[in-house]
C-alpha cells in the first residue's frame, strides 16, 4: 500500500518547532505515513531540530519589509505544497502571519495551536488587533486569489480538527471547546543534554527561561524584587543571546540551551515572557511563574496563570507588593497545577492519534 504524505507546516520560532518535533516523532512510527516539514527560512530552530530526522523544505522569506510576511511566504509555500503533494496538512504556526493568503490544497487539515488564541476563546489577542488593522488589504489579496473573505481572525484558526496544546487549567478558564477541538495538555521538549557542572548542586535557583521570543532587555530592579520575594539565590538565564544580559549584575550564569527538566525542581521561581513552552514547562514541575510579557498573547496567558494563583504578571509595582505569605500560596497553587498536568497522558501521543484518525 502506498504511503500517505503529511505536510507539516511549522512556525520558525522555538516553541512551535519543539511542539511539532515531538508530535512528528510519534507520527513517523506509523508505516503508512511520510512526514514532510515545510517552514519559513527564518531563525535556526527548524534546521536544528528537524533537518536531521525529517525531510525539510525551507521557504525563502526574503523581500521588502513593506510586503507582509503572509504575502512573502505564499508563493514559495504554494510551490512547496505542490511539490510535496500532501494527502493531509498539519500546521502549527500563526495563521494570520503565515497562512492567510496561501491557497492550500483540498485535503484534510489539522491545526495545532493554543486554545486561548482561537475564536471560541473570545480573547483580545495580538492577532485580533493586527487583523483589525490589515483586514482590508489582506482580503483584497484573498479576493484576487479566489479565496473566501475573512470576517473574523478566529476563522483562520479553524480546520477539520483543532488540537490545543494546553493544560486543563487553561481550558477551565475559557468557554467550552467546540466538538472538533481537542485538548491535548502541554507539549514541551526535554533536551538530552548534561547539566553543567556549576549547576549540579545549585539550589534555590531563579531561572529566566525566555525561549526564542523573550525580552531583549530587562529591568534590573524588577528582577531584584522577584528574587527577594521568592527567596531565590543564584539567578540564571536560558534563551537566545540578547544584549540586555550585559546589564544584569545579579545574573550568575547564561545559557542558550539547558536540560531544564533536570534542574527545574531546584528552582524557587521561573521568570518567563509568557510563552507557552517555558511557562507550561515550569508549571509542570510545580514552579511558580513570574511573567514579563512581550506582547498581548503573553499577557493573556500570564493573566490565566495569575488568576489560577500559580504565578503573576509583573510590572506596575506588583512584584514589590508580593510578601512571604503571598509567595507561599503561589507555591502551593503551582504544585497543585503541576500535579494536575502530570496526571494527563502525553500530549504529543494524543496529537498523533488525532492526526492519524484523519489519514
Amino acid at each position: 500500500m502506498a504511503r500517505k504524505t503529511l505536510a507539516y507546516i511549522v512556525d520558525p520560532t522555538l516553541g512551535h518547532v519543539a511542539r511539532a518535533f515531538r508530535i512528528a516523532r510519534q507520527l513517523r512510527e506509523d508505516p503508512r505515513l511520510r512526514v514532510v516539514f515545510i517552514a519559513p527560512d527564518q531563525r535556526i530552530y527548524a534546521r536544528r531540530f528537524l533537518a536531521e530526522e525529517f525531510e525539510l523544505h525551507l521557504v525563502d522569506m526574503r523581500g521588502p519589509n513593506e510586503i507582509a510576511p503572509y504575502d512573502r511566504l505564499a508563493p514559495g509555500l504554494e510551490r512547496a505544497l505542490a511539490e510535496v503533494g500532501p494527502d493531509l496538512i498539519v500546521h502549527d504556526l500563526c495563521p494570520l502571519r503565515y497562512l492567510s493568503t496561501t491557497r492550500l490544497p483540498d485535503c484534510p487539515r489539522v491545526h495545532v495551536t493554543n486554545l486561548f488564541l482561537t475564536g471560541p476563546a473570545g480573547q483580545d489577542t495580538f492577532q485580533r488587533r493586527w487583523f483589525a488593522e490589515i483586514a482590508g488589504t489582506l482580503n483584497a489579496t484573498r479576493r484576487d486569489k479566489g479565496l473566501p473573505i475573512v470576517t473574523d481572525v478566529g476563522e483562520l484558526y479553524e480546520a477539520d480538527r483543532v488540537l490545543c496544546a494546553d493544560p486543563e487549567f487553561v481550558a477551565e478558564a475559557l468557554p467550552p471547546l467546540p466538538g472538533h477541538y481537542r485538548l491535548l495538555g502541554d507539549i514541551t521538549l526535554e533536551l538530552d543534554l548534561p547539566v553543567p557542572d556549576e549547576l549540579r548542586a545549585a539550589e534555590d535557583l531563579m531561572i529566566l527561561s525566555m525561549g526564542s521570543t523573550g525580552a531583549d532587555r530587562f529591568a534590573p530592579g524588577l528582577l531584584a524584587e522577584i528574587r527577594a520575594f521568592s527567596g531565590s539565590g543564584r539567578v540564571i538565564y536560558v534563551g537566545r543571546p540578547v544584549p540586555g544580559l550585559d546589564e544584569l549584575e545579579l545574573l550568575q550564569g547564561r545559557y542558550e540551551w539547558l536540560p531544564l527538566h533536570r534542574i527545574l525542581d531546584r528552582a524557587r521561581i521561573v521568570v518567563t515572557q509568557g510563552g507557552t513552552g517555558a511557562t507550561y514547562q515550569a508549571l509542570r514541575h510545580g514552579r511558580p511563574v513570574a511573567v514579563l510579557p512581550e506582547h498581548r498573547n503573553h499577557e493573556i496567558l500570564g493573566a490565566i496563570v495569575q488568576n489560577r494563583g500559580a504565578g503573576m504578571v509583573c510590572g506596575d509595582g506588583r512584584a514589590a507588593a508580593i510578601g512571604t505569605d503571598d509567595f507561599a500560596r503561589m507555591q502551593r497553587q503551582a504544585i497543585a497545577v503541576g500535579a494536575q498536568m502530570r496526571r494527563r497522558p502525553d500530549g504529543a501521543a494524543q496529537a498523533a492519534r488525532e492526526i492519524l484518525d484523519l489519514v
